[in-house]
């Protein structure tokens, strides 16, 4: 072959690479000493060439989606922007400043246009003591409308609240990020996709649900109807338009619950635990049809289901006491002696009685975080539990709890445990009394997909 025709073969070859895939090329050029016979020619000038074009190309890819990123706001007026009489802004540095007017009432400053499936970007500087927040899918600027018409994202940087920053305020409760300075800029996200809708904190997911309160509508700030100055600084604000979702599907809930017809099967015919092996110190009776749990101080208990469960909706009814401790794993790995978090997800069973409490009842521990005060201390509460391939959804007594998109690592078959537990919140550590009935489960282990 000539120079001139390896040349040309190798321009084609390398020209269709990438750049790790170049390199291999020329490792493998040199190690059979061709590459001594090109070094002193134009092709290791090409090679040279290819190989930062390739680098330039790579780049390129990293920021596409940057790119595809558009500016709300300019840095220098509020133009594409409406404004309320409720509310103050200034422009400093090319930092946009909200205050309220220190009125009884909300100022909105929202976009002219509606925006219907988002990735929106912002860095929010905002004070533990300042309240606001970022609405989206809103479609009002009139200051005596609620926010029951599009949803906002709460800016209130304390943990000692149940809507803490990056909550969907009202309807998705977000986690606590104990290690983000709440006296810093910190970037925040939306992405709301149909009726899925999530939030981040500094590249953290916090939230995510579904929910189907509005599906189109403006992006903007809100002040708080206060009678003292909060004020919040935002810049570098973004957004992404994402494609639209043709059909909104029925909600995991909705289909697990009723549409397929499943049969609940019974898990406690009310006489014995039979299907249950017990785990633990505890001790587990049965009186009047009824499963009653206590445990030692300073120890867990737990029955674990004898069958494996892998895609079901749980259904169960408890009662327990202020600060007594329970709750419900799921998938937990059929091989293990242990029930932790690390063998399966905890529904916890659990309040605390403060807002800092970082997994109140219906939380999927460590994922995603409920509202508190969805338990009742004098009746029977009624827990349900969707899980279908990697999606969970928890109810308490009929109202959202939390949603969660869990790891591969939790995406299995395995038990049904229940758990007692010591009172965590008590200097004493003492143990936890617990009741339970009810407990069905319908099997989903046949069903392929679920069509949502």
């Amino acid at each position: 072959m000539t120079g001139s025709n390896l040349s040309n073969l190798l321009i084609f070859i390398l020209s269709n690479l990438n750049q790790i895939e170049i390199l291999v090329i020329i490792l493998i050029l040199n190690k059979y000493q061709t590459y001594k016979m090109i070094k002193s020619g134009s092709l290791f000038l090409i090679l040279t060439v290819l190989i930062l074009l390739s680098c330039n190309q790579l780049s390129d890819k990293q920021n596409t989606d940057e790119a595809e990123f558009q500016s709300l706001f300019n840095g220098r007026n509020l133009s594409g922007w409406e404004i309320s009489p409720y509310i103050i802004t200034s422009i400093e540095d090319q930092i946009l400043v909200i205050s309220n007017n220190m009125r009884s009432k909300r100022g909105f400053l929202l976009t002219e246009k509606e925006y219907a499936n988002f990735h929106l970007k912002a860095e929010v500087l905002c004070s533990p003591r300042i309240n606001g927040g970022i609405v989206f899918r809103h479609n009002y600027l009139d200051e005596n409308q609620d926010l029951a018409n599009g949803y906002e994202f709460e800016l209130y940087n304390t943990n000692n609240t149940q809507n803490p920053t990056g909550s969907i305020s009202g309807i998705s409760r977000a986690f606590w990020i104990e290690d983000t300075d709440p006296n810093a800029w910190n970037q925040v996200e939306v992405i709301a996709q149909g009726d899925y809708l999530s939030t981040y904190i500094n590249g953290t997911k916090v939230t995510e649900t579904h929910n189907r309160r509005s599906y189109k509508g403006k992006i903007g700030f809100v002040t708080q109807a206060a009678r003292v100055l909060h004020q919040y600084k935002v810049r570098n604000i973004y957004i992404k338009e994402l494609p639209p979702i043709e059909t909104i599907s029925p909600q995991i809930e909705d289909v697990m619950r009723s549409a397929l017809h499943i049969p609940p099967i019974s898990l406690f015919d009310g006489n014995n635990i039979s299907k249950w092996d017990v785990v633990g110190d505890g001790e587990w009776k049965i009186e009047n049809g009824i499963i009653i749990a206590t445990c030692p101080d300073e120890k867990f208990s737990f029955i674990k289901s004898k069958g494996i469960y892998k895609n079901f909706y749980l259904k169960l009814k408890f009662k327990i006491a202020k600060e007594h401790n329970s709750g419900v794993f799921i998938r937990h790995s059929p091989d293990s002696i242990n029930i932790n978090l690390n063998t399966g997800l905890e529904i916890n069973i659990y309040d605390s009685n403060g807002y800092s409490y970082s997994w109140p009842t219906g939380s999927v521990v460590g994922k995603a975080r409920a509202y508190m005060g969805l338990v009742d201390y004098e009746e029977w509460n009624t827990m349900e539990v969707f899980a279908f391939e990697n999606h969970i959804c928890t109810y308490i007594n009929g109202i959202k709890a939390s949603e969660h998109y869990t790891s591969d690592q939790y995406d299995k078959a395995g038990n049904i445990c229940l758990q007692v537990g010591m009172q965590l919140a008590t200097e004493e550590k003492r143990g936890s009394k617990v009741e339970f009935k009810d407990i069905k489960i319908s099997d989903f282990a046949k069903i392929k997909m679920l069509g949502y």
